[in-house]
């Protein structure tokens, strides 16, 4: 592995340290790191310890999401090189060949899997994990490309993580608490995908794909990702008054930075003459951390 990897480097002009960049974009490591701390959430929500054990949850569902973001470069470098946003991905851009990415994808699968069936109770999280890949790699990837509306499976995908926490908790608390998790990480998604179509309309309009943009005008797409944005927020307070094991202080700070959130997305999207999209992918994006980082920090209080 060692030579292929240095005769890699050698033949493409890239030195290790810009080859291990060029991995660790593939795997979208930012990404992968928040479906990581979401299975966190989980965990925390069956009534697990923050422990040795929670760290090795955390880097088994990163390794996993990391092999399906590889496949996923492979499977989309055609439709990448149409967006700003992707084109410079590095399979997408031809960096980096594709059989690396594949090698890396099936190393990641098999080191997450192994993982992940050591430090759980059962099977059930590895299953449910091969079902995240299945909707995601199978479904969603290949259906983005035929029909506008493939964010629903890809919603489904992001809901599943914190599940495969819950699972290898144990899964004997917190059953409701989950439920609301899951949906409003699939909620959470919708304005997630309508902000990066604003923010990239004019290459949805001109790729060779249905697109969303197409089918809307401006205005509508504010409106509809102004509605899920407080959709979003709206499930959030419920999950927080519901989950009594959350302390009141929790509940207060979320619900004053939601409606803080809220105000921003409503001065954005109908106030001002421009708006700034890339900043409302970064608040509605800062604001999910926030809470995942909320309740698994509360965990330690306890």
């Amino acid at each position: 592995m060692e030579r292929r990897a240095t005769a890699l480097s050698t033949s493409s002009g890239l030195t290790g340290v810009a080859l291990l960049a060029r991995l660790l974009q593939v795997a979208k490591l930012p990404l992968c790191s928040a479906v990581a701390a979401s299975a966190l959430v989980g965990l925390v929500l069956a009534g697990d310890r923050l422990d040795s054990r929670a760290v090795a949850l955390f880097f088994a569902v990163l390794l996993l999401a990391g092999g399906a973001a590889a496949l996923n470069n492979c499977q989309d470098q055609v439709y990448d090189r149409f967006f700003g946003r992707t084109r410079e991905r590095p399979v997408a851009r031809g960096d980096l060949p594709v059989s690396v990415a594949l090698v890396m994808a099936a190393l990641l699968f098999v080191a997450g899997a192994a993982v992940l069936v050591v430090t759980s109770r059962s099977l059930s999280p590895l299953l449910v994990s091969l079902l995240v890949v299945v909707l995601y790699n199978g479904i969603y990837t290949r259906l983005k490309q035929k029909t506008s509306w493939a964010l629903l499976p890809g919603a489904i995908c992001g809901a599943l993580p914190p599940l495969i926490g819950w699972l290898a908790g144990g899964g004997e608390q917190g059953g409701f608490g989950l439920v609301l998790v899951m949906v409003f990480m699939a909620v959470w998604q919708v304005p997630h995908f309508w902000l990066v179509l604003l923010d990239h309309r004019n290459d949805y309009r001109q790729a060779p794909y249905p697109s969303l943009a197409d089918e809307l005008s401006l205005p509508a797409l504010h409106m509809v990702t102004f509605i899920w944005a407080a959709a979003f927020m709206s499930l959030v307070h419920t999950f927080f008054l519901v989950e009594r094991s959350l302390s009141y202080g929790l509940v207060m700070i979320n619900s004053i930075s939601s409606l803080i959130v809220l105000a921003v997305f409503a001065r954005e999207l109908f106030c001002r003459r421009l708006p700034r999209y890339r900043v409302l992918f970064h608040v509605h994006n800062g604001f999910l951390l926030l809470l995942m980082t909320l309740v698994v920090t509360d965990n330690l209080w306890r």
